[in-house]
């Protein structure tokens, strides 16, 4: 089946062992080096081959002009027979041991090293390599089209490029029908187009002329796309119809070419849909491999003494996000140039004098809101948002030196509420004209369909209010998912928010995409409310425990619809009809231990948020109240 491996004397077994059975896949390198090494180890190995004999060196003379002068090789030959002779006297069976670890792509890498591996791998006799080759490493795909070998379908199906095997332009695609990658101007020129074919073939049968098969192409770029009869096929159909003499053999020939035009739609819907599949799998392959890095290179710096804050710095850098996994030498390539980045970084910040001002206005905004009702201050954004509003702000950069905590304490019980409020509804509105301009209203039935029946469908209202449950506020500086427009508000700038902090108000960005929530509406609906008017508050006032059916993850309404956003859950958004995907845990002994609450009655939760548990048994406790209700008792005060 090999003819081309002379049947030299087996190579040591050590040395065979070592290569093929320590490694899972061999390089081209590898077998060459192995060819080098086994001539160098076999003493009895000689080349008595004068075209191969590499030139001797000549004794010393005493004139140059006495020297002989030998007509000189050709250099490109004498590489390709020093790279390619030591591989051409592989034995047969290390030759299949070889070719048995490399997958399709391997083999098409290995038929452009040397025309001689390329004329052993693409002859008849190595099909059963291509087939083992294409089984065992995409066992999901599709098998050769009728008529095409093995090697000519792993080039149409594993090959990478996109080049024009005509005209060798970057524009070529697949073509089943054709068998080579064409570009649709090369269909063009060597075809016909369909409704031209009869002048063409004026004396041929029309239904012979159907036999063959038909493309798209297109004269030039302002031309659309057309569908072409080749003329190389339909000249090879005629030939082979006007050589067929019996009928039996005409009859049989004409259903062959019936049955392979049947054939091509089916075999290019299933080749369109191992490459979409294939697709997702390396998409899914390199967001993986991503994640895997970030966190590894996340774990170094935070071993190393590092924040949190400033891994966040570097996360973009393209040494962090490449899609390879983290080596010690990988690391030791990139180190120096994330530290420098976390070096500059820290050398922007604000001066010592700002710092200070800063905790002057944290403790400052705490002893404000605490002078305050819970129902107020829970609307009022993160500590370094104040810091940008006048005129707090103001007071933040002044050069005056006896800037002092009493002095933020004053600024904020005059004017703060009223600057917060001018600001807050800026940024609603903003929010409220960006969902309406979604294209989620427009096909609200397609949204909602899945979680109800077509007759329970409840009305669409158009007018948004950004306090609706069934609303999803992303960040996008961190990804993370705020439900309702005040817990956006309080993220902004926040601990966990990761976006840049800006110096002035001018400067600082409501970067939040809203959008309609499939995850929050099955929650909502799962709580027997309306999507379409029930609010934060009224999702709050249930406190249930929802659990996801892909995974073990439960939580409240808003943990779920963080883990269905998350771009590392395994639980995609999309909510079919069939896959509901959580359900509500009735009756459940499980509760919510996240520290997101605080009492409205008496502020004791302002400074440090307990969980919803802590704050219900501190109600009926301090203050008497069986029936605590959202937001007038307790509230949600996280983000």
């Amino acid at each position: 089946m090999f003819p081309a491996f002379s049947a030299c004397r087996p190579w040591p077994l050590k040395q065979r062992h070592a290569l093929f059975f320590a490694s899972p896949t061999i390089s081209v390198a590898d077998i060459q080096a192995l060819g080098n090494s086994a001539n160098r180890l076999d003493p009895l190995h000689t080349n008595t081959d004068d075209t191969t004999m590499t030139r001797q060196r000549m004794p010393a003379t005493t004139s140059k002009a006495s020297r002989p002068r030998s007509k000189p090789l050709n250099s490109s030959k004498r590489r390709r027979i020093k790279k390619c002779f030591p591989f051409m006297e592989m034995p047969i069976d290390l030759g299949y041991e070889v070719f048995s670890y490399l997958s399709p792509k391997d083999l098409l890498a290995l038929t452009r090293t040397n025309r001689d591996i390329c004329t052993k791998l693409l002859d008849k006799a190595a099909t059963g390599i291509w087939r083992t080759a294409r089984q065992q490493h995409y066992n999901d795909a599709p098998g050769p089209f009728q008529g095409v070998s093995e090697a000519r379908w792993a080039t149409l199906l594993f090959d990478s490029s996109t080049l024009c095997e005509v005209c060798g332009s970057q524009d070529g695609s697949q073509n089943i029908a054709l068998e080579k990658r064409i570009c649709h101007f090369c269909v063009a020129a060597g075809g016909i187009k369909c409704n031209d074919v009869a002048l063409s073939y004026a004396n041929v049968d029309p239904s012979v002329l159907s036999l063959a098969s038909r493309s798209q192409g297109a004269k030039d770029s302002s031309s659309p796309l057309t569908e072409y009869y080749s003329k190389e096929e339909l000249d090879e159909l005629l030939n082979v119809l006007q050589n067929l003499v019996s009928k039996e053999e005409r009859d049989e020939y004409i259903e062959g070419r019936k049955t392979r035009l049947e054939g091509l739609p089916v075999i290019n819907s299933q080749i369109r849909s191992w490459i979409a599949d294939e697709e997702r799998r390396r998409l899914a392959a390199n967001w993986a491999l991503k994640a895997e890095r970030r966190e590894a290179i996340k774990e170094r710096l935070i071993a190393m003494g590092y924040t949190r804050e400033d891994y966040w710095k570097v996360s973009r850098l393209p040494c962090v996000r490449r899609a390879a996994p983290l080596t010690d030498r990988s690391w030791a390539l990139i180190q120096k140039q994330v530290i420098d980045t976390i070096n500059q970084a820290k050398l922007q910040k604000q001066q010592d004098v700002l710092l200070s001002r800063e905790d002057m206005i944290s403790r400052a905004y705490i002893s404000f809101k605490r002078s305050l009702p819970g129902i107020a201050w829970r609307t009022f954004p993160s500590v370094y948002t104040i810091g940008l509003l006048n005129p707090v702000h103001h007071l933040k950069v002044s050069p005056d030196g006896g800037v002092t905590e009493e002095g933020f304490k004053t600024v904020m019980e005059a004017d703060l509420i009223h600057s917060i409020q001018l600001w807050r509804n800026k940024q609603k509105r903003s929010l409220v004209e960006r969902l309406s301009m979604h294209r989620i209203p427009n096909g609200w039935r397609n949204f909602i369909r899945g979680v109800y029946n077509e007759t329970q469908i409840p009305d669409f209202d158009p007018f948004f209010d950004a306090d609706l449950a069934v609303i999803a506020i992303k960040c996008r500086h961190c990804g993370h998912f705020c439900c309702g427009f005040d817990a956006a508000i309080r993220h902004l700038h926040g601990d966990t928010c990761a976006a840049r902090k800006p110096t002035e108000l001018k400067t600082a960005k409501f970067n939040f995409e809203p959008d309609l929530s499939r995850a929050a509406a099955l929650c909502i609906i799962g709580e027997g409310l309306n999507p379409w008017s029930a609010t934060t508050d009224e999702m709050d006032q249930r406190g249930s425990i929802f659990q996801c059916v892909a995974c073990a993850f439960h939580g409240t309404w808003r943990a779920w619809v963080e883990h269905a956003h998350s771009a590392s859950s395994m639980c995609p958004n999309y909510v079919g009809k069939e896959d509901m995907q959580v359900r509500k845990l009735q009756g459940s002994h499980i509760v919510s231990v996240g520290k997101e609450w605080a009492c409205s009655r008496c502020n004791d939760h302002v400074e440090h948020f307990v969980s919803r548990e802590i704050v219900v048994n501190h109600l009926i406790a301090r203050h008497g109240i069986l029936n605590a209700i959202i937001p007038n008792d307790f509230l949600y005060a996280s983000d």
